[in-house]
C-alpha cells in the first residue's frame, strides 16, 4: 500500500512539472509573439530541408539593406549537464534587438525547434540545441531562410547580426554567403573550441567553428560587441577569434561596453548603436 502510495505522489509531481514547462513555454512564446507585434513584426514559419524555423519579418524599402537577426541558444540546457526539453528563450534578446532596429527591412531567424508550442512532438532533437546547434545542417537551413527572404522580395545587401550562439551562425553564414556587406555579432560565440576549453566543457562534436574559416572571414567586415561583465561568453573569445583568422585591420572592430553582462545592457541604446555603426 505504501510502495503504491509513493507511486502515486511521483506520478502527482511528475505531472505537476510537465504542465509548468508547458506553461513556461507557451509563456515564452506569447512574449515573443508580444515583442514582434509591438514593432508590426509578422510571424512566418520557414520550412527549410533540415528544419521548420520560426521567423519575423518587416519589409518595406526593396531598396535598402536587409537587417538579418539570428536568436542565441535559448534555453538550451537546464542544468550544466541536462538538456531542456525545449530550447526557446526566456529572454530572446536578439527579437528584442531587431524590435528596436528602425530600419525597413527585418528578418529575425529563431533557432530550430525555437517557438515550438509544447506539445509538438521533437523527442531526441536536443543535439540541435547542444551539440550541434552550430551543425552545417543548421546552418544551412538558416541560410536557405534568408536566401528565401532576398528573392521573394528582390533585395540586395544584407547586415547579419547574431546574438551569442547566433553570433557564430552569423559568421558562419557570412562564410558562404557574398553578400553580406557588414557582420555584426553581440557577445557572439566566435570561436566555439576556445569557448569551451575556457569553461572546462565537452567540445560541440558535429558543429561548425567560425575560427576554423579564416579564407572565408578574413576579408568580410564585422563589428563585434562585447561585454566588459560578460563571464558567458568574455571578450577574450572574440580575440580568439581575431588571432586566427587575422583580419583585414580597416574590416573589423571589436568594441567592448564595459558595463554589459551576457544577456543585460544590449537593447538599452541599440537604436543608437545601429544609426551609429549600420
Amino acid at each position: 500500500m505504501k510502495y503504491s502510495k509513493h507511486l502515486f505522489i511521483a506520478a502527482f509531481i511528475c505531472a505537476l512539472l510537465i504542465c509548468a514547462s508547458c506553461a513556461s513555454v507557451n509563456s515564452r512564446i506569447k512574449q515573443a509573439d508580444a515583442i514582434a507585434a509591438g514593432a508590426s513584426l509578422r510571424k512566418e514559419s520557414f520550412a527549410g530541408k533540415n528544419f521548420r524555423l520560426i521567423t519575423f519579418r518587416k519589409i518595406t524599402d526593396s531598396k535598402s539593406a536587409l537587417h538579418v537577426y539570428i536568436e542565441g541558444d535559448g534555453r538550451a540546457y537546464v542544468k550544466r549537464t541536462m538538456a531542456s526539453h525545449n530550447p526557446t528563450p526566456e529572454n530572446p534578446l536578439g527579437l528584442k534587438l531587431a524590435s528596436i532596429d528602425p530600419s525597413p527591412n527585418i528578418l529575425y531567424i529563431a533557432r530550430p525547434y525555437q517557438y515550438y508550442e509544447s506539445s509538438e512532438s521533437f523527442e531526441h532533437q536536443s543535439k540541435y540545441w547542444t551539440t550541434c546547434r552550430y551543425s552545417d545542417e543548421v546552418v544551412s537551413d538558416i541560410n536557405r531562410a534568408i536566401t528565401q527572404e532576398k528573392e521573394n522580395y528582390h533585395l540586395g545587401d544584407i547586415i547579419l547580426i547574431g546574438y551569442s550562439g547566433g553570433g557564430a551562425l552569423a559568421a558562419l553564414i557570412a562564410a558562404r554567403r557574398n553578400d553580406i556587406i557588414l557582420l555584426i555579432t553581440v557577445a557572439g560565440n566566435l570561436d566555439t573550441d576556445f569557448h569551451t576549453t575556457l569553461h572546462n566543457v565537452s567540445p560541440l562534436k558535429g558543429s561548425l567553428n567560425p575560427a576554423d574559416f579564416p579564407d572565408k572571414l578574413k576579408n568580410v567586415k564585422q563589428i563585434h560587441f562585447v561585454g566588459g561583465r560578460d563571464t558567458v561568453v568574455p571578450p577574450s573569445v572574440a580575440e580568439s577569434y581575431r588571432k586566427k583568422i587575422a583580419p583585414q585591420p580597416e574590416n573589423f572592430r571589436i568594441i567592448e561596453i564595459k558595463e554589459n553582462t551576457h544577456g543585460k545592457g544590449w537593447d538599452k541604446n541599440w537604436r543608437d548603436t545601429v544609426n551609429k555603426y549600420f
